[in-house]
């Protein structure tokens, strides 16, 4: 398989296109001079894959199809920067269970294919911007509430303009 047929996936939550321009809205007077990220971009990771063929990506959605969520609400007030990549971004104050539980589901169902968990603790958040030099003027925003009714799966690619996604599956949560 050539690099071309492989595919660099993540799985994500993705807000609604309102909800994405709320927090592009709230935030544009807090961030430093910095690399902004479209309204149409932001995301929170659940999971980095990387570079995977075909026969991965397959079993990656079947991993994900194991997987049984339910519908919660984040509440966005938290920002900060991490200074040695220079992202700037937002968060929740405090992680939902339902989220935790989510995360780690899906870690778990990610291991029967191979891809190896993230070792460092999951800090969910929206990159807001990179290559910034100082973090937001704020730490705390009045709290923006993003619906979470399902997570997706996320194809990236790279470019000198950023990167480019494409939304390739959603998973509803549980009925």
């Amino acid at each position: 398989m050539t690099v071309a047929e492989s595919q660099r996936l993540f799985f994500a939550l993705w807000p609604a296109p309102a909800v994405a321009e709320l927090i592009t809205e709230r935030m544009a007077a807090c961030l430093p001079r910095c690399r902004r990220i479209p309204p149409a971009n932001l995301h929170i990771t659940l999971a980095f894959i990387g570079d995977v063929e075909a026969t991965k990506a397959v079993c990656v959605q079947q991993a994900a199809d194991r997987i049984s969520s339910r519908e919660f609400t984040l509440n966005l007030s938290q920002t900060g920067f991490w200074r040695r990549p220079g992202v700037v971004w937002i968060a929740p104050e405090t992680t939902p269970a339902a989220l935790i539980q989510l995360h780690g589901d899906l870690s778990r169902a990610l291991k029967d294919c191979g891809c190896q968990p993230e070792t460092r603790p999951y800090h969910p958040h929206l990159t807001l911007c990179r290559k910034a030099r100082h973090g937001p003027t704020t730490g705390m925003i009045e709290p923006i509430t993003m619906l979470i009714n399902e997570f997706v799966l996320v194809q990236s690619r790279l470019s000198a303009a950023g990167a480019e996604y494409k939304i390739l599956r959603r998973w509803p949560p549980a009925r």
